[in-house]
């Protein structure tokens, strides 16, 4: 999960956010997805990280365009 500092106008700092990962849940979807858990762990942060700059999946578009960066990240790290 995570909770960018900018979407709350109360929040005056530097700081992008915060990023919360579950370790139980990257092995139970490293399991599921047949891959490392190192390499999940990437992904679940990489996906954190692209949401606190901005990105969003709410929208076939927006995943697409989303999704295919996670992946290219998660590639040039594993």
């Amino acid at each position: 999960m995570s909770f960018a500092f900018r979407e709350d106008k109360n929040i005056k700092t530097d700081f992008w956010g915060q990023i919360f990962i579950c370790y139980p849940q990257i092995k139970r979807q490293a399991k599921l997805y047949n891959v490392g858990e190192k390499e999940e762990f990437v992904r679940m942060l990489a996906h954190g990280l692209l949401h606190l700059v901005g990105y969003d999946h709410d929208i076939p578009k927006k995943e697409k365009k989303m999704f295919s960066l996670q992946e290219k990240i998660v590639k040039r790290i594993v």
